[in-house]
């Protein structure tokens, strides 16, 4: 996304392991076995923008195909566009960016059937979600859950919001009063 180009990281003590593990994934593309991490967490921690910085990086050092969308956005295009779901089945790496609940019987199983295809394929999937683990089932279904947890090394971002961070940090808490 055009909103992260040139853009540092400003790190937190909470997305320290996460930045540890996109590291060392990102160091051993191609060689390890370890799976991609997904990052969990509440919004405006940092998790877009680290999965940005590790597929840019890949894309980069590895040339590394790399399909980069948001979950609903993917989903929803491929009722009008077979090739977008071909191009997130074969892609190199598919970043998966705000993965939330499916909000109809169709989206649930067309996810499903990507995340199956990849994980069956052992193809990569980097995903950012606010949804913890332990809600993964009730929130994509047990079968993608399942899929997810065992593709993916889920790890948790915390830490302040940064989008109420500097002069919006400063508002009272009675503002609403």
């Amino acid at each position: 996304p055009a909103m992260f180009e040139g853009k540092p990281f400003d790190a937190t003590p909470g997305t320290l392991e996460a930045r540890t593990l996109l590291r060392s994934w990102v160091e051993g593309w191609g060689t390890a076995d370890r799976p991609p991490p997904a990052l969990t967490g509440p919004s405006g921690r940092g998790k877009t923008h680290l999965i940005v910085l590790a597929a840019a990086t890949l894309i980069d050092r590895h040339q590394v195909d790399v399909m980069f969308v948001p979950a609903g956005e993917l989903v929803e295009s491929t009722r009008s566009d077979a090739g977008r779901m071909e191009r997130a089945v074969t892609c190199g790496l598919l970043v998966l960016d705000d993965l939330s609940h499916a909000p109809t019987d169709w989206t649930a199983e067309s996810l499903y059937q990507l995340v199956d295809i990849r994980y069956r394929h052992g193809r990569s999937i980097l995903l950012s979600t606010n949804a913890a683990v332990k809600e993964w089932p009730d929130t994509f279904g047990d079968r993608t859950a399942s899929r997810l947890v065992g593709m993916t090394d889920p790890v948790a971002v915390s830490g302040p919001d940064f989008r109420q961070v500097g002069e919006r940090a400063q508002v009272p808490d009675d503002i609403f009063v």
